[in-house]
């Protein structure tokens, strides 16, 4: 493992393509992780839109890219909602929040981290707030997202209009790599994105069939 970290290490000094955030790993410092992560786009990026993706996906950037062309640049997020996410008060739970870091019982609404999609202006208007001191952390880096949206959309000093935009995503995520009939989020025809790499999916370039490990043929889907 310490070779590999050192050649991992030896190919970010040489490319440069890797950017190292100051903060710890863990699932309870994602929340603080995802804001530096903001912040240092926000200082270092021009660009339209921010694409958050998790690196454990398979996805097609081609279909998203043209869709993107005929969104609005001005606050606007898309990906695969939650809206009515309940607050785990589990101790063992990844996400759980006590009542007092977080008092109410449902998140408010959400993008799921797997892929989502931001316009710029939300991205360095986070970033402002944060350097404002105005954001609270929950423990979460996904509903901790909706927490700051909801802050940016109510603050008393400088409110900010946003479109949650969640047109197309039940067509085009494939929640669960297969495409048995009776899952809630198989691939489909549409699919453009699938949430887990845990099972692998691939493409029989004879037929451009994407197939799950079921072995059932899928549809046109990678």
């Amino acid at each position: 493992m310490k070779n590999v970290f050192f050649v991992e290490i030896s190919c970010f000094l040489r490319y440069e393509d890797v950017v190292l955030l100051d903060i710890p790993e863990g699932y309870r410092f994602n929340s603080r992780k995802g804001i530096v992560f903001l912040n240092w786009i926000s200082e270092n990026v021009q660009a339209k839109f921010l694409v958050k993706i998790d690196d454990d996906v398979y996805w097609r950037p081609g279909p998203l890219i043209d869709g993107l062309k005929q969104k609005t640049l001005v606050g606007y997020v898309w990906g695969y909602m939650d809206y009515i996410s309940p607050v785990p008060r589990e101790e063992d739970n990844h996400f759980y929040n006590p009542e007092d870091v977080y008092p109410f019982n449902v998140f408010p609404p959400y993008p799921r981290g797997v892929l989502r999609v931001t316009s710029m202006d939300v991205v360095r208007r986070l970033s402002q707030l944060d350097s404002e001191g105005k954001l609270n952390l929950i423990f979460g880096d996904d509903p901790c997202m909706g927490v700051h949206l909801r802050h940016m959309v109510m603050d008393p000093e400088q409110p900010m209009s946003l479109q949650l935009d969640d047109r197309d995503s039940y067509r085009v995520f494939g929640m669960e790599p297969s495409c048995n009939a009776s899952l809630w989020s198989k691939i489909k025809n549409s699919t453009f994105f699938n949430s887990s790499c845990a099972m692998l999916i691939y493409a029989r370039p004879s037929q451009g069939r994407a197939v799950g490990t079921e072995k059932q043929p899928c549809v046109n889907a990678f």
